[in-house]
């Protein structure tokens, strides 16, 4: 009868103490989402002042699933949160890749515009080089026989 004592007590203390490990690890966890969740919504903040209404519909869905996640942390459904705190992380990715695209695009464009504009200058000052060379041509030979 001891024995059996001695393994139930056995079994509640090993119980209790996963029971503890397992506490602490959703506690890690949810520290570990929450601040994903807080960088998350700092770079939100930081896309919101550059967006451009072509990604409305992909920032309307970050928002949500930031809004999600805390809620689903709130009720410790960690399981859900995870992968709602990926899909976040992955698509604010893809908006802050697309706006520095579209930010390096608008300014190859100008740079092109710029660089038509350099060629279209040059070649405005080649022709004057040229029309001047040849003035300067016939002022020499109008030179040479005036001499003569």
């Amino acid at each position: 009868m001891r024995r059996m004592k001695q393994i139930g007590l056995g079994i509640l203390v090993g119980t209790g103490l996963w029971m503890a490990g397992q506490t602490a690890v959703m506690a890690q966890d949810t520290t570990e989402y929450r601040d994903a969740i807080r960088d998350y919504q700092t770079r939100m903040d930081k896309l919101k002042a550059n967006a451009t209404t072509r990604y409305n519909s992909e920032m309307e869905s970050i928002s949500e699933w930031i809004e999600q996640s805390l809620i689903l942390i709130g009720k410790n459904e960690l399981s859900k949160v995870n992968s709602l705190v990926v899909k976040t992380g992955v698509y604010i990715d893809y908006v802050e890749a697309n706006l520095a695209k579209d930010a390096a695009m608008g300014e190859a464009m100008t740079a092109e515009t710029e660089l038509k504009a350099l060629k279209a200058e040059y070649g405005k000052l080649e022709a004057e080089v040229q029309q001047l060379e040849a003035e300067s041509q016939l002022l020499s030979k109008q030179l040479e026989s005036m001499k003569k």
